[in-house]
């Protein structure tokens, strides 16, 4: 005997859930728990652990006892020399300028960069290089 029409499928049949556990184990991309980041701290965790290995927890302390200390190099002091005179920050007496350190808020002058005009120098704490630098230019350093 000749079968005119196909067979019917027979997929679908019988259980809620098909064999599959629960009905939404299913359904594609639904079940995999989101992407890219969702679930990050539970079922991909390891794919945290490979990618991302400090992202979680609290790493370090911030001491509240350390002092915040604020630094200038004599090659910066030199090169905005002219624009602190202009601001008033400074001061011109014959050929040198004159810098308040404590004026600009600075705690230490240090000795990176070139000097490449006299500066007198108004500070308490200097490197020995930055007070090598500007004696070397012509300036000097006074101790506030």
């Amino acid at each position: 005997m000749v079968r005119r029409s196909r067979k019917k499928s027979r997929t679908g049949r019988g259980s809620r859930t098909y064999g599959h556990g629960a009905g939404k184990k299913h359904r594609g991309k639904a079940h995999r728990g989101g992407n890219p980041n969702q679930g990050w701290n539970k079922r991909h965790w390891i794919r945290t652990l490979i990618t991302n290995p400090g992202r979680i927890g609290k790493h370090g302390f911030t001491s509240v006892w350390k002092e915040k200390t604020c630094s200038i190099n004599v090659g910066q002091l030199d090169e905005a020399a002219e624009l602190l005179l202009t601001k008033q920050l400074a001061t011109k007496e014959g050929n040198k300028i004159i810098i308040d350190i404590a004026r600009l808020k600075v705690d230490k002058v240090l000795g990176s960069g070139r000097v490449t005009r006299p500066l007198v120098l108004l500070a308490s704490n200097v490197s020995a290089s930055a007070k090598q630098k500007v004696e070397s230019a012509g300036g000097e350093i006074r101790n506030v």
